[in-house]
């Protein structure tokens, strides 16, 4: 058996970013964008599914921007 210690496994992030606190923000960051494009993708399905009810108060303003091109 070798009793030397093997140095410890390091993640790819830590390779990329020596600094812990700088590391510590970057996966805040990653996390907050995550969970901003998860929200977005559960929002837009609900926004499309309700449009076609409130686009038709619209309609007589898009008939005059027509005409006026």
């Amino acid at each position: 058996m070798n009793s030397a210690k093997s140095p410890a496994k390091k993640s790819w992030l830590q390779t990329l970013i020596k600094n812990k606190s700088e590391r510590k923000k970057v996966i805040f960051i990653f996390t907050i964008s995550f969970l901003l494009v998860v929200a977005g993708l559960i929002y837009i399905p609900i926004y499309k599914h309700s449009l076609p009810l409130d686009s038709k108060i619209y309609e007589g303003n898009f008939k005059e921007l027509g005409s006026i091109a």
